[in-house]
């Protein structure tokens, strides 16, 4: 895989610009003159105010602008950068001229989150980020979406110059000036592959502000929770369009058995004789989630004896799927077990998933004896209720 960020074809940098457009044309030349190997963005991209454009279009852009000045003095070919690369913060629709209260910042942050996704969904991209410019929040802001989604090709850097050295009207050192421009590349955690959230925060789901609550939620620890017949992981709603109803009664009845300290579900084989204990284990449960929806179409497919393997193997690979889908790398302490050994065929959950973890309404639906069994208490009563 290529992490090469100077080697992508299409090279994006993007920047915040306050009150000074200078910034950019000093970032530029710090990437292209300075920095070793030298990166040329193909494409530009700036997050800024109404004000912010205003200046940036009278100071920066256009034939006789800094920006073409810059090129032109260093042989650069210019980078692309049109009305669609000026990216105007907005407040419920309305462009900001400032960023002055707390609603305000709070569209910030949602406005830069969401811009930071957008640019880096396309893996055949690299993605040069300058905090550089802009209010300090704005600086936070853009750095912390770079480290929600990040990859391992893109770049975090602020750039660094001596006031006293220059004027007013400096926008980059002139050719062979001795103006100092000095770009620190800072090092960032890369949080993209390891969120569990990262699937529907890249959908547009979830705010800045969620994000950074369920960032905390997640390294919390492992939780597993049923609410309103929903699964959650880790503070995640667990979905994927195959993990439905069946699916759904699987993992929790497999969740069911490892909270009650029950082994394994084992079958000889794969060819090994339905069980009919199993399968009135899991009606109870699919009828304790879903009620009468449904039932008969389950039972009709139990009926012949038992719960089966080719019964239960894709619903054990739908599970592990929207676990995957959901969690990524952190589906790993939650995901079922498949163990074959001499024929024999095991169904398990992680030990990591201690019974603590587990949180699910219906354990106190039913009295249960002290100690272990509840689960074969209500299967015995789901029994006598189909019989």
């Amino acid at each position: 895989m290529q992490t090469d960020p100077a080697k992508f074809d299409k090279r994006i940098l993007l920047m915040l610009m306050g009150g000074s457009p200078a910034i950019i044309t000093e970032v530029i030349y710090a990437l292209t003159q300075t920095r070793q190997p030298a990166w040329f963005p193909t494409d530009i991209h700036i997050i800024t105010t109404t004000e912010g454009a205003r200046k940036l279009s009278e100071n920066l852009l256009g034939e006789n602008g800094a920006l073409q000045r810059l090129c032109q003095d260093y042989d650069i070919s210019l980078p692309q950068i049109t009305s669609q690369h000026i990216h105007i913060i907005t407040r419920e629709q309305q462009e900001l001229a400032d960023i002055k209260t707390e609603a305000d910042n709070t569209a910030t942050a949602d406005f830069i989150t969401a811009l930071v996704h957008q640019l880096t969904a396309d893996p055949d991209t690299s993605l040069h980020v300058s905090i550089a410019g802009g209010r300090k929040t704005m600086s936070y802001y853009l750095g912390y979406a770079l480290s929600l989604f990040g990859r391992m090709q893109d770049r975090l850097s602020h750039v660094l110059v001596d006031e006293n050295l220059t004027t007013r009207d400096f926008f980059y050192p002139p050719p062979a000036s001795d103006i100092p421009v000095l770009l620190a590349d800072i090092p960032f955690v890369r949080l993209r592959e390891g969120l569990g959230f990262a699937k529907a925060l890249s959908e547009g789901q979830y705010t800045f502000n969620r994000a950074v609550e369920l960032v905390q939620r997640q390294f919390s620890g492992i939780r597993v929770e049923l609410i309103e017949n929903k699964l959650y992981a880790s503070g995640i709603l667990v979905e994927h369009s195959i993990f439905k109803a069946t699916s759904l009664a699987v993992y929790v009845w497999l969740l069911l058995r490892h909270w009650d300290g029950l082994p394994p579900v084992t079958f000889k084989s794969k060819d090994d004789t339905p069980n009919l204990t199993y399968s009135y284990e899991l009606l109870a449960v699919y009828h304790r989630l879903h009620g009468e929806r449904g039932i008969n179409k389950m039972e009709n497919a139990l009926e012949a004896g038992g719960l089966s393997v080719d019964y239960l193997r894709p619903h054990i690979t739908n599970c592990n799927k929207a676990l995957k889908h959901t969690l990524n790398k952190a589906a790993v302490y939650y995901l079922i077990n498949t163990v074959e050994d001499e024929g024999i065929i095991q169904y398990c959950l992680p030990d990591s998933l201690r019974p603590e973890y587990i949180h699910l309404p219906i354990i106190d639906i039913l009295p249960r004896p002290k100690g272990r069994g509840f689960l074969q208490l209500d299967a015995h009563i789901r029994a006598q209720e189909c019989s």
